[in-house]
């Protein structure tokens, strides 16, 4: 008695896993949703008139990269050494 009462237990958790992956799968579709490509632009975007750019501060500025030639005049040369 208790081997067929665990087999239906066991049967109906895997029937349990089996729909809830069917539900959980159902939402993902194989073919792709193209609607993006019929879109068509209406208008600009508008943005509020009083945004403005910030202004530029220095302490943001990026440094230039160093050249090779001036790789070349740092380093040491043969006679320094």
């Amino acid at each position: 008695m208790k081997g067929s009462n665990m087999n239906a237990r066991v049967l109906l958790l895997s029937a349990v896993v089996f729909s809830m992956g069917g539900i959980l799968l159902s939402g993902c579709t194989t073919t792709p949703d193209e609607t993006y490509k019929k879109s068509q632009m209406t208008k600009a975007l508008d943005y509020p008139p009083d945004l403005v750019a910030p202004t530029i501060n220095q302490r943001f500025a990026v440094p230039q990269a160093a050249t090779e030639k001036d790789a070349a005049s740092a380093a040491p040369s043969a006679s320094d050494q």
